[in-house]
């Protein structure tokens, strides 16, 4: 299963105005210019808001164990790093990558297909035209099982602090993001432990 969220940079933007003075006035020379000294963050906009800093790509096992985050620029399409992405979480042959509509594409599924993995992406709806009877069920049945992905996400953000980053800079954002990934990696497992543990006394 993977998943991409998005993190607030460190920093915050600092608006600057140019002007140039005409007689005894200032006039505005143009709309306003945001910096930052995050010089690797980037604006990009979800779910109706604006986000400056980072995205990350999460790859879970069906326990929520994460075998892969990568970190990029929050403009940086994760459909751009997905095949890179698959690759790199090791899945084993034979296995669903189970991913949201945001990863839809038939050159996605191709490279699922080359991997000898299955095609679990959620289907979009056909511009135009009704989503088919079997590919709403299909969309539900995947939906329900990629809750734990979503629920490792909201486990990083509440828990670990990963809303926003308390680096600079990509790379040093992408080492917290995995420093962060081994810290919930260590409390999941001992949970999964005790958990089967229970259920086999």
């Amino acid at each position: 299963m993977a998943n991409a969220t998005l993190i607030q940079s460190a920093r915050r933007t600092k608006k600057i105005i140019t002007t140039h003075k005409t007689g005894g006035a200032y006039k505005i020379d143009s709309n306003p210019i945001q910096y930052s000294d995050d010089k690797d963050a980037r604006w990009t906009f979800k779910a109706g808001k604006y986000t400056y800093g980072y995205s990350s790509v999460v790859t879970t096992d069906a326990n929520g164990l994460i075998n892969k985050a990568t970190t990029h620029p929050a403009n940086d399409s994760e459909m751009t790093h997905f095949e890179e992405n698959v690759k790199q979480a090791g899945n084993q042959k034979g296995v669903s990558v189970l991913y949201d509509k945001g990863a839809a594409s038939q050159a996605n599924s191709e490279a699922l297909k080359a991997q000898k993995l299955r095609d679990g992406i959620m289907r979009k709806k056909p511009k135009g035209k009704q989503m088919s009877h079997w590919n709403k069920l299909r969309n539900k049945a995947i939906s329900k099982r990629r809750f734990v992905v979503e629920r490792t996400f909201g486990t990083l953000k509440r828990t670990y602090g990963l809303a926003r980053s308390r680096y600079i800079g990509l790379e040093k954002v992408a080492s917290e993001v995995n420093l962060k990934a081994i810290a919930y990696n260590l409390v999941r497992a001992a949970n999964v432990y005790i958990n089967k543990g229970l259920n086999t006394t």
